[in-house]
Parts: C-alpha cells; structure tokens; sequence
C-alpha cells in the first residue's frame, strides 16, 4: 500500500471510490458482492461494527436478484449496468468499507485514521493520538482535520474535502469559510467549484 505518510489521508475517498467503481466493472460487482454479505449479516442480526450496513430497503429486492444472478452466472449486460448504477449510490459506504480493510491490512494506520477522526469508536478509544508527531492526544477539531486533508489533497473542491472527512459539504464549506477568513487556506475560484490549498506563511513577515 502507498502514500501511507503521516500528514496525508491514506485511505482512498467517496471520489476515489466513485471514480474506479465507474472504470471498473469487475471492482463494482465485487461491491455489490460485498454490500449483499453485509446485508445479509445484519438482517441476521450479525452486527458487523461498523457503519457500513449494506443495501438501502429501497433498493434491497432488487439488489438480492441481481447479485444472485450474478453469483450464478446468469446476469445479462443489462442487469450488470443496472447493478454498477445502484453501486455507485454507495460510495461513501464502501469508502468506509475500504478504510476498514486497509486498517486491517496496515494496524499502523489506526493512528492516522483518528487523526483524521475516521477510526471507528474501538479504534479511537484504543490509540493514543499523542503517537503522531507532536499532537497533543486530544482529539483534532474539525478545523484542524481539514487543513491536514488539503494540506496531503491541495487543489481539492469542497465535495473532494466532505468525502474524505465524510461529512455532508453543508457542514465542511462554513470551516472552509472561516479557514480562509483566518488566511489559513487559500480559496481559487468561486461557487462550487472553488479549490482549496495552505496558504504558505511569508518568511519576510516572521
């Protein structure tokens, strides 16, 4: 696994995820694979630990059929395309589903999923914070999360920033707002299609 330092966000995005889910068919399906398990555990009553609980009711017959289809070797072109649009609704749960295994494959990156407060509770409460460079073991604000993410993302939009923290935009724009009031961040362009980058310090001015 690369990129696994310490001031950028390592695991792979709502974006990330929504992009290869739209380049890779083979990558979708194993989603739709994934999210029918998950279902099926929790309407066993298997709580999995996490906040990726599988398909919506909305979308839970249909799904069922289709992934059946699929595992039988049965499903037409048509019903894979069908199968690979319902995925894609569900990429922030299987970028937290991706998170989860990468925290599996590499334990190290506990630490830096709570500095960017997406570890789970267990994970949060079990790792001490003070073991990322100098931080001072209390957990980071919103604030301070979203520096480290446009610090390790510089260029990114609004969308881009709220995928990674996983939070709705609606949340993340009003501390980008004050983050740029403060000239802690630089804002290019404007609406929705701002990017965000650190604003260097001056070293004329100390």
């Amino acid at each position: 696994m690369e990129n696994l330092s310490r001031n950028r966000y390592p695991f792979l995005s709502r974006a990330d995820v929504k992009r290869r889910i739209e380049s890779d068919e083979a990558y979708a399906l194993e989603c739709a694979v994934e999210l029918e398990r998950r279902t099926r555990e929790r309407e066993a009553g298997h709580g999995l630990g996490t906040s990726a609980s599988g398909w919506m009711s909305s979308h839970r017959v249909v799904a069922a059929r289709l992934v059946a289809r699929l595992e039988a070797g049965k499903q037409t072109l048509q019903e894979r395309r069908t199968l690979v649009r319902m995925v894609v609704r569900y990429a922030r749960q299987l970028a937290r589903m991706e998170r989860e295994r990468a925290l599996r494959a590499h334990p190290e990156l506990e630490a830096v999923a709570c500095l960017f407060g997406v570890a789970s509770k267990t994970e949060a409460n079990g790792v001490a914070l003070g073991q990322i460079g100098d931080q001072s073991g209390a957990e980071p604000d919103l604030a301070s999360r979203t520096m480290q993410v446009v610090e390790g993302h510089p260029g990114c939009h609004v969308s881009e920033i709220a995928g990674v923290l996983a939070l709705p935009t609606a949340e993340v724009s009003p501390v980008l707002r004050a983050l740029v009031a403060e000239k802690r961040l630089r804002r290019h362009g404007e609406g929705r299609w701002a990017t965000y980058s650190v604003r260097k310090k001056d070293p004329t001015t100390g």
